[in-house]
């Protein structure tokens, strides 16, 4: 199934239109790099909706802090461009989560 999901990849982060995750627009503009796809397109993005939501300045505080430790969280991993079903988005949404909550404690 990994290798299927590799055919035809591309060299870049990304993919060709937006999509939503819910209700909740996902922006997929291309980028030549994992961690500047993630912090840019996941991560702020996240970040921003929760702290106009709930009006909390802390989200952006704590944002910014894993933001500067995502080349360090992604140190020993090879990252390649491939299509990514939400179901598996979700798996690193749980990972990333763990790691950083295990990182600041």
């Amino acid at each position: 199934m990994a290798r299927l999901h590799l055919v035809g990849s591309h060299s870049k982060f990304g993919f060709h239109v937006n999509n939503t995750i819910g209700s909740t627009p996902q922006i997929n503009d291309w980028c030549d790099d994992w961690i500047e796809f993630f912090r840019n397109h996941r991560l702020r993005f996240q970040v921003q909706k929760i702290k106009e939501a709930y009006n909390d300045e802390t989200i952006e505080t704590l944002g910014l802090r894993l933001e500067e430790k995502l080349p360090y969280l992604f140190s020993n991993c090879t990252i390649k461009p491939a299509l990514l079903h939400g179901g598996m988005e979700m798996l690193l949404h749980f990972y990333i989560t763990l790691t950083a909550q295990a990182y600041f404690k």
